[in-house]
């Protein structure tokens, strides 16, 4: 039983670091702009020329939360069993 909780255990803080790295990659990828217009428009054009690139990114971050979400759910699951 304590093998279970420790096994879950990892797992959960797995996923809570995985969900930080998904976090600081998009605040990477979506650097928050300061300054006046022309700021803020080259900024936006940057985003637009790497669109692409962008969209990939924002793919593979949603297949990794999805698969965090899917490893949490079974942990939560299998806790719920055992308990």
């Amino acid at each position: 039983m304590s093998c279970i909780i420790v096994v879950i255990l990892v797992e959960i803080f797995t996923t809570d670091s995985e969900m930080r790295l998904v976090l600081e990659h998009c605040l990477l990828t979506f650097p928050e702009t300061k300054g006046g217009r022309m700021s803020v428009a080259r900024a936006d054009f940057k985003v637009w020329k790497k669109r692409d690139d962008i969209e990939a990114d924002i793919i593979r971050l949603k297949e990794r939360v999805q698969a965090c979400h899917s490893r949490f759910t079974v942990c939560i699951l299998i806790l719920l069993c055992y308990c």
